[in-house]
């Protein structure tokens, strides 16, 4: 399994996976990711930043996350709660699993590529948010050594449930 960052001719495979996660999504009946947001312009920015990677296997995609190092705004506040450190972190989002590969490693392989980022950045902590009602993703966070911090809340005022992970 091979984590690298996603090109242009990777967008068909990118936006294949974020179709795949929103019908994840909407399976939990959870209503994240159905009004187009994350959009294609969003992958497309991502790509161009170089902030977008993909996990693949014998060329096929697996899955893919945003990693990116600048910050995120919604951060700035959380409740109930307390991040486990107040430095720079890596921020991991768009977090997207192709269903047959559930259960092969891909979330951990990507995980391990945001640390791999992080150290060459000199920053020691990962940070990433998720739905309420997203049971898989916060088992797969805890699994991955994340403690939960509290909530944040989106731009459009959405609750997410905050993690983070010292490195």
């Amino acid at each position: 399994m091979n984590v690298r960052k996603a090109e242009f001719k990777d967008f068909g495979a990118a936006e294949m996976l974020l179709e795949i996660g929103r019908r994840n999504i909407a399976a939990l009946n959870i209503d994240q990711w159905q009004n187009g947001d994350p959009s294609a312009e969003d992958l497309k920015r991502d790509i161009e930043n170089g902030e977008l990677y993909l996990c693949e296997e014998d060329g096929a995609a697996l899955g893919m996350a945003y990693i990116g190092t600048n910050g995120e705004p919604t951060y700035k506040k959380i409740y109930e709660g307390a991040w486990l450190q107040n430095g720079a972190f890596t921020v991991i989002h768009r977090v997207a699993v192709d269903s047959a590969a559930r259960g092969k490693g891909v979330f951990a392989a990507l995980v391990q590529k945001a640390k791999e980022i992080s150290k060459e950045s000199g920053i020691s902590a990962l940070r990433i948010d998720t739905h309420r009602g997203n049971i898989p993703m916060q088992h797969a966070l805890k699994k991955q050594g994340f403690s939960y911090c509290g909530i944040i809340f989106l731009e459009s005022g959405d609750e997410r449930l905050a993690y983070e992970k010292l490195l």
